[in-house]
């Protein structure tokens, strides 16, 4: 019975002082819980207004993130493009080996390879400057051209104007 009295006795205090510093202690851990539920509430409207921010910058640079991957994919065929050499020899068909490519007639074809050591850096410079304009009209037409005139200092013919 002793301990039903204690139980009482914790949950109402005894005098009105008390009962006034319990009110005072409960309005206190109120204004509290407010304050960090605003804090809350802020932090939320920060986190929807960062993400309305990224959701619009997505939309601003999705565009050129895909011209990007164009551009990726016009650099990678530059590279193929490059590395594709139809002067180099081969082996005549109608032999095992043949259509592969052959290092026969190695004084002739150090010779070949100067030259088109000299003639690539002439396409490469040539193909930089059309890269150049090509970023900044920002045309596939521009960037299609761009190749074939790549193309076409590579094999040695007369390179197409660049008409975009």
């Amino acid at each position: 019975m002793m301990r039903d009295k204690q139980a009482i006795a914790a949950v109402a205090p005894p005098t009105l002082q008390k009962r006034l510093e319990v009110i005072e202690a409960m309005c206190t851990l109120a204004a509290q819980e407010d304050e960090q539920v605003r804090h809350r509430q802020e932090e939320i409207a920060a986190v929807r207004r960062d993400f309305d921010a990224l959701r619009r910058d997505w939309r601003l640079l999705a565009p050129t993130l895909r011209q990007t991957c164009r551009d990726q994919a016009l650099a990678d065929a530059y590279a193929e493009l490059r590395r594709y050499n139809p002067d180099q020899p081969r082996v005549p068909a109608g032999n095992p080996d043949g259509g592969q490519w052959t290092n026969l007639d190695a004084g002739r074809n150090a010779t070949i390879a100067a030259r088109s050591r000299r003639n690539q850096a002439e396409c490469d410079e040539q193909r930089k400057k059309d890269e150049f304009i090509c970023r900044s009209v920002r045309t596939p037409l521009c960037w299609a051209q761009a190749m074939e005139r790549y193309a076409a200092c590579l094999a040695g013919r007369p390179i197409p104007p660049l008409n975009f």
